[in-house]
This record gives structure tokens, sequence and C-alpha cells, in this order.
């Protein structure tokens, strides 16, 4: 386990790097080594690194943690190892209002993101308020979700 562990951090230390070295401006390896530790501070590649490159790895990191985080809690209050968005309703949600969005608003562009998070928070409060009245196990949530997740789909298709 300890070796697995340790494995992971270094690969993910390696994507990091990876990540701050590769991109449209070709940077080498030392020059990426110098900057992070402070030396070439004047240089353009410091600045490529630190307002670029560093901040894009960072987000992507926590963006990272944040998704797993919410995919670890959505499989332990469900009880299911194979939990996913798509067992409550939220892709099909989101989905839903995006293609209402575009079907009567097509230039509004800057809306569609907002639709999706709406559409998104709407299947799951269906889908929750589905389970308790209904009974709010598990078992229930599970399958008010795929019903929700179907009628979106549906009205997707449609």
């Amino acid at each position: 386990m300890k070796k697995k562990f340790l494995f992971l951090i270094l690969l993910l230390v390696l994507c990091i790097f990876s990540g701050i070295l590769l991109g449209s401006v070709p940077l080498s390896p030392e020059s990426v080594i110098r900057c992070l530790i402070g030396q070439d501070r004047d240089t353009t590649t410091y600045i490529l690194i630190h307002t670029v490159r560093l901040p894009r790895v960072v987000g992507a990191c926590l963006a990272g943690m944040g998704l797993a985080s919410a995919g670890v809690i959505l499989q332990g209050v469900m009880n299911n190892s194979l939990a996913s968005p798509n067992t409550i309703g939220v892709n099909s949600g989101a989905g839903l209002l995006v293609a209402v969005c575009c079907a009567l608003w097509p230039t509004a562009v800057a809306t569609v993101p907002f639709a999706a998070f709406l559409g998104a928070l709407g299947g799951v409060l269906l889908v929750l308020f589905i389970a308790e009245r209904t009974g709010a196990s598990r078992m229930t949530l599970v399958l008010a979700g795929v019903a929700v997740s179907s009628m979106f789909s549906a009205g997707i298709d449609a």
C-alpha cells in the first residue's frame, strides 16, 4: 500500500512538472527548475511560468481534488461504489436545461454554463424531493435518480 501511495505521489509530481514544462512555448527542464527555485527572476520564462503555467497546473490540481472528493462523498452517501452523477440526475438535468437554453436563445452563449448549473441543481433537488416523499432510503434515492435521469434524457432527445 505504501509503495502504491509513493508511486502516485511521484506520478503527481511528474504530471505537475510536465504541465509546467509543456505548452506553446518550449521550455527546457533546466530553465523551469531554475525559475521554480527562484534563480532566474528577470527572464520571460519566469514570468511565463509564474503567471500562466503554474496557476494553470494548480487550478487543475484543485479541480481534480474537488471532483475526487465529490465522488467519494457521493459514493459514501449512497453506499455504492458505482455511484456517479448519472445516478442522481446531475448530468441529464444539466444537459436538458442547456438544450432548452440553446433552442430558445441560440445566441446567448454566456448563459449556457449558468443553465447547466441550474439544470444540475434542479435534477438533484427533484431526485431528493421524490426520494423523501416516497421514503428516503438509499435504494429509493438511486431509483428516483435513474427515473429522473431517464426522463431528462428523453427530454434532451425530444
